[in-house]
Protein backbone atom coordinates (compact mmCIF):
# COMPACT_ATOMS: atom_id res chain seq x y z
CA UNK A 1 0.00 0.00 0.00
CA UNK A 2 1.62 3.21 -0.97
CA UNK A 3 1.44 6.68 0.49
CA UNK A 4 -1.22 8.82 0.27
CA UNK A 5 -1.12 11.73 -1.80
CA UNK A 6 -0.79 15.09 -0.58
CA UNK A 7 -0.64 19.00 -1.24
CA UNK A 8 0.70 21.34 0.96
CA UNK A 9 -0.01 24.73 0.56
CA UNK A 10 0.45 28.22 3.23
CA UNK A 11 -1.62 31.21 3.49
CA UNK A 12 -1.93 34.79 5.32
CA UNK A 13 -5.20 36.18 6.20
CA UNK A 14 -5.41 39.83 8.52
CA UNK A 15 -8.45 41.49 9.51
CA UNK A 16 -9.81 44.40 11.83
CA UNK A 17 -12.62 45.15 14.27
CA UNK A 18 -13.98 41.66 14.65
CA UNK A 19 -16.30 42.15 17.69
CA UNK A 20 -15.06 39.23 20.28
CA UNK A 21 -17.57 40.47 23.19
CA UNK A 22 -19.60 43.23 24.64
CA UNK A 23 -18.14 44.37 28.26
CA UNK A 24 -21.90 46.66 28.83
CA UNK A 25 -19.51 50.06 28.50
CA UNK A 26 -17.72 49.02 25.55
CA UNK A 27 -17.19 46.15 23.20
CA UNK A 28 -13.79 43.89 23.16
CA UNK A 29 -12.63 44.29 19.32
CA UNK A 30 -10.00 42.14 17.72
CA UNK A 31 -7.53 42.74 14.97
CA UNK A 32 -5.55 39.61 13.85
CA UNK A 33 -3.26 38.34 11.72
CA UNK A 34 -3.31 34.90 10.79
CA UNK A 35 -0.74 32.50 9.46
CA UNK A 36 -1.70 28.82 8.09
CA UNK A 37 -0.27 25.58 6.40
CA UNK A 38 -2.74 23.70 4.72
CA UNK A 39 -1.79 19.42 4.01
CA UNK A 40 -4.71 18.45 1.50
CA UNK A 41 -5.12 14.43 1.59
CA UNK A 42 -6.50 12.84 -1.35
CA UNK A 43 -8.29 9.51 -1.77
CA UNK A 44 -7.22 6.91 -4.54
CA UNK A 45 -9.19 8.29 -7.05
CA UNK A 46 -6.98 11.61 -6.68
CA UNK A 47 -10.32 13.47 -4.97
CA UNK A 48 -9.41 15.54 -2.14
CA UNK A 49 -10.46 13.71 0.68
CA UNK A 50 -9.50 15.90 3.90
CA UNK A 51 -7.32 18.43 4.88
CA UNK A 52 -5.27 19.20 8.22
CA UNK A 53 -4.44 22.95 8.61
CA UNK A 54 -2.30 24.53 11.51
CA UNK A 55 -3.08 28.22 12.04
CA UNK A 56 -0.87 30.72 14.03
CA UNK A 57 -2.46 33.93 15.62
CA UNK A 58 -1.18 37.22 16.47
CA UNK A 59 -3.94 39.13 18.25
CA UNK A 60 -5.08 42.96 19.18
CA UNK A 61 -7.91 43.14 21.69
CA UNK A 62 -8.70 46.82 22.45
CA UNK A 63 -12.01 48.64 24.16
CA UNK A 64 -13.70 49.73 21.28
CA UNK A 65 -14.30 52.93 23.29
CA UNK A 66 -10.40 53.88 24.48
CA UNK A 67 -8.17 51.84 21.99
CA UNK A 68 -7.13 50.17 25.42
CA UNK A 69 -5.38 47.14 23.84
CA UNK A 70 -3.95 43.57 24.81
CA UNK A 71 -1.79 41.23 22.65
CA UNK A 72 -1.71 37.44 22.25
CA UNK A 73 -0.66 34.60 19.90
CA UNK A 74 -2.29 31.34 19.49
CA UNK A 75 -1.87 28.16 18.10
CA UNK A 76 -4.57 25.81 16.75
CA UNK A 77 -5.02 22.71 14.40
CA UNK A 78 -8.39 21.80 12.73
CA UNK A 79 -9.33 19.02 10.49
CA UNK A 80 -11.66 19.17 7.36
CA UNK A 81 -13.81 17.26 5.45
CA UNK A 82 -13.61 17.92 1.81
CA UNK A 83 -14.79 19.12 -0.38
CA UNK A 84 -16.91 20.31 0.98
CA UNK A 85 -14.77 22.07 3.50
CA UNK A 86 -17.15 20.70 6.95
CA UNK A 87 -14.78 21.33 10.23
CA UNK A 88 -14.64 18.22 11.94
CA UNK A 89 -12.84 19.35 15.09
CA UNK A 90 -10.42 21.94 16.16
CA UNK A 91 -7.98 21.54 18.94
CA UNK A 92 -5.18 24.23 20.32
CA UNK A 93 -5.09 27.56 21.77
CA UNK A 94 -7.85 29.44 19.94
CA UNK A 95 -7.43 32.54 21.94
CA UNK A 96 -4.51 33.57 24.32
CA UNK A 97 -3.60 36.67 26.15
CA UNK A 98 -0.99 37.53 29.44
CA UNK A 99 0.10 41.02 31.00
CA UNK A 100 2.91 41.31 32.84
CA UNK A 101 2.42 41.33 36.06
CA UNK A 102 -1.53 40.94 35.87
CA UNK A 103 -1.22 37.14 34.46
CA UNK A 104 -3.70 35.39 32.12
CA UNK A 105 -6.61 37.68 30.53
CA UNK A 106 -8.30 35.38 28.23
CA UNK A 107 -7.32 31.81 27.31
CA UNK A 108 -10.06 29.82 24.52
CA UNK A 109 -8.13 26.46 24.75
CA UNK A 110 -9.19 22.67 24.34
CA UNK A 111 -11.05 20.63 21.67
CA UNK A 112 -14.14 20.97 19.94
CA UNK A 113 -16.23 18.20 17.86
CA UNK A 114 -18.33 19.19 15.19
CA UNK A 115 -21.49 17.12 13.21
CA UNK A 116 -21.92 16.98 9.78
CA UNK A 117 -24.14 20.27 10.52
CA UNK A 118 -21.81 21.92 11.88
CA UNK A 119 -22.87 21.79 15.54
CA UNK A 120 -20.92 21.27 18.22
CA UNK A 121 -21.50 18.40 19.38
CA UNK A 122 -18.33 17.61 22.21
CA UNK A 123 -16.31 20.43 23.57
CA UNK A 124 -13.52 20.13 25.81
CA UNK A 125 -11.74 22.71 27.91
CA UNK A 126 -12.52 26.57 28.23
CA UNK A 127 -14.06 28.55 25.49
CA UNK A 128 -15.55 31.76 26.61
CA UNK A 129 -16.46 33.16 23.17
CA UNK A 130 -18.14 30.02 21.46
CA UNK A 131 -21.71 29.86 21.87
CA UNK A 132 -24.57 31.11 24.34
CA UNK A 133 -23.09 33.42 26.92
CA UNK A 134 -25.72 32.22 29.40
CA UNK A 135 -24.35 28.77 29.14
CA UNK A 136 -20.88 29.64 30.07
CA UNK A 137 -18.96 27.56 33.15
CA UNK A 138 -18.21 30.06 35.90
CA UNK A 139 -13.93 29.71 34.59
CA UNK A 140 -15.15 31.01 31.34
CA UNK A 141 -16.91 33.80 32.57
CA UNK A 142 -14.46 35.32 34.73
CA UNK A 143 -12.46 34.53 31.99
CA UNK A 144 -14.52 37.08 30.40
CA UNK A 145 -14.09 39.57 33.26
CA UNK A 146 -10.32 39.39 33.33
CA UNK A 147 -10.53 40.78 29.64
CA UNK A 148 -13.04 43.54 30.17
CA UNK A 149 -11.21 44.17 33.50
CA UNK A 150 -7.90 44.66 31.66
CA UNK A 151 -9.50 46.23 28.92
CA UNK A 152 -11.65 49.09 31.27
CA UNK A 153 -10.34 52.51 31.95
CA UNK A 154 -7.59 54.21 29.44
Amino acid sequence: MGRRRQRVRTFHEEATGEELTDCGDFRVLDDWVLDGRAITFFDRNGSEDSALVHLTFQDRFYNSETGKDVTGTANETIRLDLPGDRLIWSAGKQLHSTTPGGGLVLLSAGQIRFDEQGNVVFEGGHHPTLGDPGELSQIERDLLVNLCDALAGS
